[in-house]
């Protein structure tokens, strides 16, 4: 079953995230790894105004949400904020989970909840609140 995207879609979505994900791996500086993962949920919408499909925009709300979340904590300790900072090995944890959903996606499994629920749980550590309970050990990732 899986997302209800054409072929030619699917093909091209994942193309475009398999490019994104292996230019994030190469970057070192966690802002261009966030700048590169941002085009797994910029891809998205380009395809769900063509085909839509409900599970391809909560992938899409999940990915984008998680980006910003880690967009904000990065702005906030660039500007010498040092309350919380992002959790240790986050941006490995995110290359694998969503490597993981593009492998899921291109073979149109139904499964994915699992892996944008790990995914979300990385976002969230990037907040306040998050990250308190990632460091009480309430959240491991």
């Amino acid at each position: 079953m899986g997302m209800k995207i054409s072929k030619y879609l699917r093909k091209k979505m994942v193309e475009e995230m398999r490019y994104a994900l292996e230019k994030m791996k190469e970057e070192n500086d966690e802002r261009k790894k966030l700048y590169y993962y941002s085009g797994i949920y910029g891809v998205i919408p380009r395809v769900f105004n063509f085909e839509y499909d409900p599970q391809l925009v909560f992938t899409y709300q999940v990915i984008s949400n998680t980006y910003n979340n880690f967009n904000t904590r990065l702005s906030l300790v660039a500007q010498g904020d040092t309350t919380t900072s992002l959790v240790d090995n986050v941006f490995d944890k995110l290359y694998t989970y969503t490597s993981q959903l593009v492998d899921k996606i291109e073979q149109e499994e139904d499964n994915v909840y699992g892996l944008l629920q790990k995914i979300a749980v990385l976002g969230f550590t990037a907040t306040g609140n998050g990250y308190y309970l990632y460091k009480k050990g309430i959240i491991q990732i």
